[in-house]
């Protein structure tokens, strides 16, 4: 329609808000900064079944609904401590890599955004184990496509 957005993309710079990793049941703290209005850098660190941190480089397509769809690419690390019952030990499993994203900002009022998302990576939480004489290979199961959701309010 050529209309102006209810809520223009440049008016919102940096962010605060909280994230929620739905399949691998994590949630905490994210923070976007918008320094252009096509890109941007976000940061989170979740915590709960996993702990992770990631940072992304993100492209958005701002659009007149204020409905703006974006991508991005990233990198994330993630760790956990899980007990390995075979041999009865606990023991700490982490990996790190490259990441994809691809999802939708929306905005809820003047200063609150939520936003909507798929990403996937490559994790592979796997680890060679010791007790005694017995060895062997324990793995935790850690989605690699997920679903992201998140509120942030923009501070300006």
């Amino acid at each position: 329609s050529g209309k102006e957005a209810i809520y223009p993309t440049e008016s919102r710079h940096i962010g605060l808000g909280v994230y929620a990793n739905t399949l691998n049941s994590t949630g905490g703290a994210t923070m976007l900064l918008w320094p252009f209005k096509y890109v941007g850098f976000q940061g989170s660190y979740t915590a709960g079944s996993f702990t992770i941190a990631e940072g992304r480089i993100l492209a958005r397509l701002p659009l007149s609904s204020g409905i703006n769809p974006y991508l991005g690419v990233g990198y994330l690390n993630v760790t956990t401590e899980r007990s390995v019952e075979i041999i009865g030990i606990k023991t700490r499993f982490q990996d790190s890599g490259a990441s994809g994203v691809i999802g939708a900002e929306i905005p809820l009022s003047k200063g609150l955004v939520g936003y909507v998302e798929i990403s996937g990576t490559s994790i592979d939480l796997k680890k060679e184990v010791t007790s005694g004489s017995i060895t062997g290979t324990a793995s935790v199961k850690y989605s690699p496509v997920t679903i992201g959701i998140g509120i942030v309010y923009f501070l300006f």
